[in-house]
């Protein structure tokens, strides 16, 4: 037999929690090693990673794909580079 019922749900006493807000921090200037602390003491949990071609080692930063002061979700990582 087919399902019977409503189609849709109405949960009570539930909240929903979604992923903060944070603001972007410019990296540029900033040395690798050192990337990681800046991101996540402006509240983001995502990692810094280092992007395709990259110098080896504990380069200066001077790209980085999240536009900074953009308000972007918490949870977001970051790629840097030295071009």
């Amino acid at each position: 037999p087919a399902p019977t019922g409503p189609l849709t749900e109405t949960k009570t006493g539930y909240i929903t929690v979604s992923v903060g807000n944070c603001t972007v921090p410019s990296l540029n200037g900033v040395k690798f090693n050192s990337a990681q602390a800046t991101y996540t003491a402006a509240g983001f949990t995502g990692i810094v990673i280092r992007g395709p071609g990259a110098p080896g080692g504990n380069f200066t930063i001077n790209q980085q794909d999240l536009v900074a002061n953009a308000i972007k979700p918490c949870n977001l990582d970051i790629t840097v580079n030295h071009k």
